[in-house]
């Protein structure tokens, strides 16, 4: 876009001075024309070369200053149509923004918006997190200090001891209402509503167990932490696919 308008302007500037350059010739060459003082004179003053030169130096300008504006509409009407075509891919649905301000969603699949409205992609497949001490991404947050990105997962038993719990959660942000959920959470609603959720439901529930009850029951509270999620995610456009726990451990 930005090379278009300076290649349009450069064309422009050229054609412009040599326009100019020849309206300058032709002055001249009706001075010399006042001032001569016979008809051989006149002649040759009209069929001189500056004359000539003049006149296709406003020509070549006149056809610059239209080819440069020629290119400047046809490369935005171009630039515009790109815009207001968009392709959201399977698996997604688009966010439409006009200007800042979500305005509304469009499903999978190519779509014309106007120009001054643009499209965010959203996935709405099932997605897989993995909470755990053993997790790459808990390393290099923890590292950080930032423990609220963390997803390191510690709970407790009924007599405060430590539960080191690794589970996977799957989950998915129901299409159909998903412009609610960037409205009123935003894009970051992972951060905001569930993890936060994830790790205080482990705790809830396995504070109720004694450390040695806390392994045999795995599927009890694998259970209850599922529905709890379900329970309070579900009207948040958010819906959780399964819950699973790979490890249990106390030291």
């Amino acid at each position: 876009m930005i090379a278009a308008v300076v290649i349009a302007a450069v064309v422009w500037g050229v054609g412009t001075a040599m326009r100019r350059g020849g309206r300058d010739k032709l002055a001249r060459v009706d001075e010399a024309m006042l001032s001569s003082t016979s008809d051989f004179d006149k002649e040759w003053a009209r069929e001189s070369k500056t004359a000539v030169e003049a006149t296709n130096a406003l020509r070549t300008g006149r056809i610059l200053q239209y080819g440069a504006l020629a290119l400047a509409v046809l490369w935005m009407g171009f630039h515009t149509i790109l815009n207001t075509v968009v392709q959201v891919p399977a698996g997604h649905v688009g966010i439409v923004f006009t200007f800042k301000d979500i305005t509304g969603q469009v499903p999978a699949g190519i779509h014309a918006i106007a120009p001054w409205k643009s499209v965010q992609d959203a996935d709405t497949r099932v997605q897989r997190v993995r909470f755990g001490t053993e997790n790459s991404q808990d390393a290099a947050a923890i590292e950080a200090g930032d423990l609220e990105r963390a997803n390191t997962l510690v709970a407790f038993s009924s007599e405060t001891q430590d539960v080191f719990i690794q589970a996977t959660l799957n989950f998915r942000v129901d299409e159909r209402d998903i412009q609610t959920l960037f409205t009123t959470v935003g894009a970051d609603y992972f951060d905001k509503l569930i993890r936060p959720r994830v790790l205080q439901i482990f705790k809830d529930t396995t504070v109720k167990f004694p450390a040695a009850e806390i392994a045999p029951s795995r599927e009890i509270i694998r259970a209850e932490v599922r529905d709890r999620l379900r329970a309070e995610l579900t009207p948040r456009s958010i819906e959780v696919d399964d819950l699973l726990i790979d490890d249990i451990d106390f030291q």
